[in-house]
């Protein structure tokens, strides 16, 4: 009985951590996409909140131009976030939701 209350407790401690460190993981992967697929012209955002187009990559050291003619000078690790998939992605997905909400499609 005791050791049912023991591994009882365990379970209710172990397993949202078990979830916590797979969801960080994903994100994690996401990010490191998101660096690798970094091109000229891409907008992104930075850990600390700044937006800025892509002007250069070279090695782990990337290039944001963050308002007209002002190039900054980032780790490449800093790019978190890259806004064109984003909204590529969600106009794909309003489009798919126009498609399966129109009348002439039911």
């Amino acid at each position: 009985m005791e050791w049912i209350f023991i591994i009882g407790l365990l379970m209710v401690f172990l397993v949202p951590q078990m979830l916590l460190i797979s969801k960080q993981r994903k994100r994690q992967q996401e990010i490191m996409n998101t660096q690798r697929s970094l091109t000229p012209g891409t907008r992104v955002v930075t850990a600390s909140g700044i937006h800025g187009v892509v002007r250069a990559v070279q090695g782990d050291v990337v290039e944001l131009e963050i308002a007209p003619g002002t190039v900054t000078t980032w780790e490449l690790l800093a790019v978190v976030r890259n806004l064109d998939a984003e909204n590529a992605a969600a106009a794909q997905g309003e489009n798919q939701a126009e498609e399966r909400d129109h009348p002439e499609n039911s």
